[in-house]
């Protein structure tokens, strides 16, 4: 019998065979759709039997596969360059438009800045004119109310028996020879003490003349004041260099009256006075204090506070300076009034009323 070790001895280059074709045909079938060129064992086997003939197509095969990713990789990157050169050159635009956006913007804030301010003087301008308005008016309303006060009391003692000439011009004076005899220096007329006078006694009158105030009350007057007066009513102005009864009036009256213990705030009080730029205002009960009043220097309440607009100045003062200071605007005022031709009254009326100033005065210091 034969042996069995024989026999699969024998059959294993068989098996072997058949294994290695096996081998051979999946080598040749995997990858069937992969990219390029899959070589088999086989094919290897062949070209090695073939020789150096089949070397050169190897590397052909492996340099074309080597060159497709780096050429993909090269175009890539010159469009990524090309990409970042267009996107600098937006952002430089972009930067030019943001410049010119800021500058733009500077430009804007600076004019509405500019604008804005001008807006606020324009402002400011309009309420210090519109302030100094109501100021001149409130004092030319309180001239009126003097002026109408004066008529009322003019018209209130114009009775029957003794009637005012200049608010009834019928009345002759010459038919009326038994009441009352007239004389007349400078064009103004006068009521004398005696009613039969010669014309000698005329002259000797003068140094004592009569003006009636109502039907009971009779001034005395001094005749070279009254000529001083007659001579500025024929041309009234506010000129004391010119006129002797102003020069008078500002020297008995208004420079005593404004004189206080500082002589700087004085000055500017006194120019404010003239200019007609001062204005007094009542202090809030609130804000009342016993402090020494700018003006006396003395304690005292201090209740109401003085502004001149022309030199932005304010200060705190006490009734009794602002009585006297009230008492000189409130005659200057007057005088004013009459410059300007507001006052339609007689001159003895109109000299009579400035006496009454000139009295206030004399009361407030």
């Amino acid at each position: 019998m034969p042996d069995p070790k024989d026999s699969s001895q024998k059959l294993s280059p068989l098996s072997e065979s058949k294994r290695h074709q096996q081998s051979n045909n999946t080598d040749t079938t995997e990858n069937p759709g992969g990219a390029g060129v899959v070589l088999s064992i086989n094919s290897l086997k062949s070209s090695k039997k073939m020789g150096n003939s089949s070397g050169p197509s190897e590397t052909v095969v492996l340099t074309s596969n080597e060159e497709e990713p780096v050429s993909k990789l090269e175009i890539e990157l010159s469009r990524a360059k090309i990409e970042l050169q267009e996107k600098d050159e937006q952002i430089e635009k972009l930067a030019k438009v943001r410049d010119e956006i800021e500058a733009e913007l500077r430009d804007l804030t600076a004019s509405l800045f500019e604008e804005a301010h001008k807006m606020v003087r324009e402002a400011n301008i309009k309420q210090a004119s519109a302030e100094k308005k109501v100021t001149e008016t409130q004092m030319k309303m309180e001239g009126l109310t003097t002026e109408v006060q004066a008529l009322k009391v003019m018209v209130l003692t114009s009775t029957p028996s003794a009637p005012n000439k200049h608010l009834h011009p019928q009345i002759d004076p010459k038919k009326n020879k038994t009441n009352c005899s007239v004389s007349s220096i400078n064009g103004a007329s006068f009521h004398l003490r005696n009613d039969s006078t010669t014309s000698s006694e005329r002259d000797d009158s003068i140094h004592s003349l009569d003006i009636p105030f109502g039907a009971e009350q009779t001034f005395i007057i001094d005749p070279k004041l009254y000529l001083e007066y007659s001579l500025w009513k024929k041309d009234p102005s506010l000129d004391r260099s010119i006129h002797e009864f102003l020069e008078r009036i500002y020297k008995e009256d208004f420079e005593l009256a404004c004189q206080f213990e500082n002589k700087t705030l004085q000055k500017s009080l006194f120019r404010g006075i003239e200019e007609n730029t001062l204005s007094i205002h009542p202090i809030s009960k609130d804000q009342i204090e016993t402090k020494e009043c700018d003006l006396l220097k003395v304690k005292l309440p201090c209740q109401y506070r003085v502004r001149i607009e022309n030199e932005e100045l304010s200060f705190d003062i006490s009734s009794l300076a602002r009585n006297r200071i009230i008492s000189v605007c409130d005659c200057l005022n007057y005088l004013r009034y009459v410059t300007q031709g507001l006052v339609k009254s007689s001159n003895e009326d109109v000299f009579t009323e400035i006496m009454q100033h000139r009295k206030k005065i004399l009361l407030a210091r």
